[in-house]
């Protein structure tokens, strides 16, 4: 499970970086809230709350057109 958290952190950041500057403000309205919530996974981690975030990493991945492969 850890292993899939960490993979979809990563391609989130990965698109972050060739995103087009018209998603910025979206993209920054992402991070207010994923980033609390991807730090405190990783201080207080339990399979649960990895698969919430999973849940709502897919979410984003779909608002935003990314892949969840």
């Amino acid at each position: 499970m850890k292993e899939k958290v960490e993979k979809l952190w990563t391609k989130y950041n990965e698109y972050k970086e060739t995103a087009e500057q018209h998603m910025f403000v979206q993209l920054l309205m992402f991070d207010r809230m994923l980033i609390p919530v991807y730090n405190d996974l990783q201080e207080n981690w339990s399979d649960e709350h990895a698969k919430i975030f999973i849940n709502g990493m897919g979410i984003v991945f779909k608002k935003l057109g990314i892949s969840n492969n």
